[in-house]
């Protein structure tokens, strides 16, 4: 029997939604990492406790460090957001000058997929969302094996003797990983080694980082679908459709960012 999403789904949305409400724009504090952290694309460690919540890419996100790394977890749950950080991956560049124009600028961008797919958030079932749990942990459970089968690569950017595009399982200690959640939260975990960017906490070390949503650039449109004898198809339906995909087309393929300020937080 299928069971309708249950109430702990629920409460856990409004948790999130009152939380972004009450997050400030930018991150404000130096955070050290929890212990025992692992870069799995599973927030678990972080206690649906992230530090900010960006308007300008409605993400919700937390930078933190430990002695050896610098680490950036994000979160999303609109469906566009989600598909452009999907389709475009989300960059990470940090610059230890401040100036936007630094040309030594460390950068990295995940996730970057051999394909380009979209995910769903909900299914519809006779015009009407499908909201019971079988079948929401079942389309979850479905994005998460396309993350597995698709999304192998890291890109670098300004780091020394490491290639621009660089295996999940490199031997750099570079880390990074996505997963959907059962309560429809994609989650973004990035881990780079300060070593990289030649920081240290023995010191005060204050930087800029940006925050990119790249989107994604795809063919144009070619327009409304043609029938056998070359003449358009017109009608409502056509212009209905083909407005929802010129919406959908800019709103995951427009760059939004956001600048910030960290200083590394010792022990």
């Amino acid at each position: 029997m299928n069971k309708p999403l249950t109430i702990t789904f629920l409460l856990t949305m409004l948790v999130l939604i009152s939380n972004a409400q009450k997050l400030p724009n930018i991150q404000t504090l130096s955070v050290r990492t929890p212990q025992q952290l692992i870069i799995d694309g599973n927030p678990k460690e972080w206690d649906n406790n992230l530090q900010a919540h960006n308007h300008a890419t409605e993400i919700s996100y937390t930078i933190a460090n430990d002695d050896n790394n610098l680490y950036l977890v994000a979160q999303a749950t609109d469906q566009d957001v989600i598909n452009k950080i999907l389709r475009g991956g989300l960059t990470l560049a940090i610059q230890k000058t401040g100036k936007k124009d630094d040309k030594n600028t460390v950068a990295i961008t995940y996730p970057i997929s051999d394909i380009a797919f979209s995910f769903r958030l909900r299914v519809l079932k006779e015009g009407k969302p499908d909201t019971t749990t079988e079948v929401n942990n079942a389309l979850m459970g479905k994005n998460n094996k396309l993350l597995e089968q698709h999304i192998k690569s890291i890109g670098i950017k300004g780091i020394g003797g490491i290639d621009s595009l660089i295996s999940i399982y490199n031997e750099n200690d570079i880390k990074a990983a996505g997963l959907f959640d059962f309560n429809k939260v994609y989650t973004l975990e990035l881990c780079l080694p300060l070593k990289y960017l030649q920081l240290s906490v023995a010191v005060e070390s204050k930087f800029s980082y940006h925050i990119i949503l790249n989107g994604y650039k795809r063919a144009p449109t070619i327009g409304a679908p043609i029938k056998m004898d070359g003449t358009p198809v017109t009608g409502p339906k056509v212009e209905s459709m083909m407005a929802f995909v010129a919406q959908w087309d800019a709103a995951v393929s427009a760059r939004t960012d956001f600048w910030g300020e960290y200083t590394l937080a010792k022990k």
